[in-house]
């Protein structure tokens, strides 16, 4: 099968499942926050705890209102790695306070049972790696997910500077260290970008890929088995795109930067 740079590294069948002979074949989720209509808004964010801006629903987290604040930040022709949109997030400068974001409604599932192919990538970076705290993935409804831990989701998450495949069942967690060194990426800069990408193959496994650099060339990490329950895959919940972003132990406001969320899983035929 065809193979493209920005895929390499990739299973070999995911092009075909990628590729479905009809868009419909597929149900797909894409945010490249591109305009406030498709996003939330920085305005309705600051003002609340909770906000609903359809498709995320914000929620503060922390000790008051304002844990966070956002904006959908504007390309500029120098810098290359803001065209197309990115959504940035701003904590406050107390540890452990930030923010959450869920779309709407959960519509995907890892399910041995359901037997339904899907694929997960973001890109995404912070300013400062050392002093915040972000997960990045899919969760069902969980307005607190780093302080408290996930209580039912699988993505990536940056703790202490480390970035892990993680993974979360009924509160019961499994963070593989990915081994990538990830660089601070300045708000002004091309620099920092991570893509992180995973892939349940429909039967019993998930793969995390991570392009730790920013070249479009994914670096397998490691493969957790749904059947195995020490991998505490969530294979019994809906779960939806979700990411949170928090200060670390360092009082100072921490910047986190996501380009894009995109998910995709086979539709079901009978």
């Amino acid at each position: 099968m065809s193979k493209y740079k920005n895929r390499s590294g990739l299973p070999v069948h995911f092009d075909g499942f990628m590729n479905a002979r009809q868009p419909q074949d597929v149900f797909t989720f894409f945010d490249d926050f591109m305009g406030p209509s498709y996003s939330v808004d920085a305005d309705t964010v600051s003002l609340t705890t909770t906000t609903a801006a359809l498709p995320w629903t914000y929620t503060a987290v922390g000790g008051g209102l304002t844990e966070a604040s956002c904006s959908l930040v504007d390309a500029t022709y120098n810098k290359l790695s803001t065209l197309g949109g990115i959504f940035r997030t701003t904590t406050l400068a107390s540890p452990d306070d930030g923010g959450n974001f869920q779309v709407t409604g959960q519509s995907f599932v890892i399910d041995a049972d359901c037997g339904l192919p899907l694929y997960f990538e973001a890109r995404f970076r912070t300013a400062d790696v050392s002093n915040t705290d972000y997960f990045v993935g899919l969760s069902k409804v969980d307005t607190e997910i780093i302080s408290t831990g996930v209580d039912d989701g699988i993505g990536f998450l940056l703790e202490s500077g480390v970035l892990y495949c993680s993974t979360a069942e009924s509160s019961a967690e499994k963070n593989v260290s990915s081994a990538v060194t990830v660089a601070d990426g300045a708000a002004a800069s091309d620099l920092g970008w991570v893509r992180g990408a995973f892939y349940f193959d429909g039967a019993d496994t998930v793969s995390f890929f991570i392009d730790g650099n920013d070249d479009g060339e994914f670096d397998f990490i490691t493969s957790l088995s749904v059947s195995t329950t020490l991998d505490y895959l969530p294979d019994d919940q809906s779960l939806t795109p979700t990411f949170e972003v928090i200060c670390g132990a360092t009082y100072s406001a921490e910047t986190f930067d996501l380009d894009y969320v995109y998910c995709a899983q086979q539709r079901y035929h009978a």
